[in-house]
């Protein structure tokens, strides 16, 4: 990783639906499914919330409305070598208009509802589930 290069910035939506939270899922080179929330990067110009918004949209094909922030994470690469840069995520509650099941996009491998207790379980991007547990959307951390 260059050490003059800036973070990215990303605004991601943590959108709860009864007892599930909308999750993706990406496959990585070391075959394993990471799991995060609808994230994109934040465009010139574009409100961080208008970012979340859109991440829903454009992942999942659901349409989603603003709702308070909740808090944010980051991940920064261990090993000089990593393709993944550091990345600040900055996430909002957002709400779904309607009950309609997600359509992946094609570069994920899944968006699915997930029971909130599974979410846990799950291999989930770095600092996400420290986020998720302090602010009472998934009991325990795995």
């Amino acid at each position: 990783m260059d050490e003059a290069s800036s973070p990215e910035l990303l605004s991601a939506a943590v959108i709860t639906r009864r007892n599930d939270l909308l999750v993706v899922g990406r496959d990585h080179q070391d075959a394993e499914r990471r799991w995060s929330l609808p994230a994109a990067r934040v465009r010139g110009g574009e409100m961080l919330v208008e970012a979340a918004v859109r991440a829903v949209a454009e992942m999942t094909g659901l349409s989603a409305v603003a709702a308070p922030f909740l808090g944010w994470y980051e991940w920064i690469p261990e090993r000089r070598d990593d393709p993944d840069p550091h990345r600040v995520v900055m996430c909002f509650e957002l709400v779904v208009l309607d009950d309609r099941e997600p359509v992946r996009s094609p570069e994920l491998a899944e968006a699915c509802w997930m029971p909130v207790w599974d979410v846990s379980e799950l291999p989930l991007a770095d600092g996400l589930a420290e986020l998720l547990a302090e602010h009472g959307v998934i009991d325990t951390l795995a």
